[in-house]
């Protein structure tokens, strides 16, 4: 792991419309790099249970209509920022409301 890491945490509840409708590539990576940022842990899934990405395994976020961890993958490579996904493996926090 590269010396300066962020984990962005990012746990989005499914009542929160309109998820990542205003990224802009230009200022997350002006953020990188103001921070000097050398890697970065981005959610693929997080702990509510919602993929942030296309996903046959996962379901998307409900209130996401583009591949967000795509487009910070995209936008922090283009800087040489290394990337980590992270996966939520155990109990979501869904499981206790889906039974």
């Amino acid at each position: 792991m590269r010396f300066r890491q962020v984990h962005l945490d990012f746990h989005t509840s499914e009542h929160i419309n309109g998820i990542g409708r205003n990224f802009s590539k230009e200022q997350f990576q002006d953020m990188l790099k103001l921070g000097h940022v050398n890697s970065i842990t981005i959610f693929s899934k997080c702990h509510h249970g919602w993929a942030y990405h296309p996903s046959e395994a996962n379901e998307i976020h409900p209130g996401l209509t583009f591949d967000l961890l795509g487009a910070i993958i995209e936008a922090a490579h283009e800087i040489g920022v290394k990337t980590y996904a992270f996966i939520r493996g155990v109990r979501r926090t869904r499981d206790g409301r889906e039974r």
